[in-house]
């Protein structure tokens, strides 16, 4: 009973170090891309600032820019006000407030999730979706909206911009369908035949 405890608790520990790595990459992407990459391409006479500095101060919000980087692939400055890749934008100026109410549930429910995963899989699935809503509250928190840089288009169809939180949120809600309609029905499949199985 006990090394199932401490193996419930190692498993917790990964899914947390794994939704703060998240965090961390997230927030540094956004201010490597708005601070030292966009914000020249821009009108604004301020000097960029260092990464402490930035998250300390919460500047204002660039304003939008687009430059492309590969065919089908822009690098662009845009502020979502709504939840992940665009989605639910009409709060009007309670927005902010109910959106980062919603993320707080999302990581809460998730990281309790995450306590009382099984599998190896479910922890790095909760941990990617911890660690993205994490990411997008903070932008909320400090700019009332979620920068989003990652412009994917095939000719004039536009894919709704994106950040490295989204892309966490998504692999993660991914890792749980795949679990859920793949993993799970394999392993009771095998209990099944196991149960049949005629004692010897």
């Amino acid at each position: 009973m006990k090394f199932f405890r401490h193996t419930k608790l190692i498993r917790f520990a990964i899914g947390m170090d794994l939704a703060l790595f998240i965090l961390f990459c997230d927030q540094f992407s956004k201010w490597a891309l708005t601070e030292r990459f966009l914000l020249p391409l821009t009108a604004l006479s301020r000097g960029s600032l260092g990464f402490f500095a930035w998250l300390a101060e919460a500047p204002d919000r660039l304003p939008y820019v687009v430059t492309p980087l590969f065919p089908s692939f822009n690098l662009v400055m845009v502020w979502n006000e709504g939840i992940s890749f665009g989605m639910l934008q009409n709060f009007g100026d309670a927005g902010p407030i109910v959106l980062v109410a919603f993320s707080a549930v999302i990581v809460c429910l998730f990281a309790v999730l995450l306590r009382l995963s099984e599998t190896l899989l479910q922890v790095h699935a909760y941990g990617l979706i911890i660690g993205g809503a994490l990411g997008n509250m903070i932008d909320r928190l400090r700019f009332g909206a979620v920068a989003d840089f990652f412009d994917v288009y095939v000719g004039a169809w536009h894919w709704p911009a994106f950040n490295i939180a989204d892309s966490a949120i998504t692999i993660g809600v991914a890792l749980i369908l795949f679990d859920a309609l793949f993993l799970r029905h394999q392993k009771q499949d095998t209990e099944t035949r196991v149960e049949n199985e005629p004692d010897k």
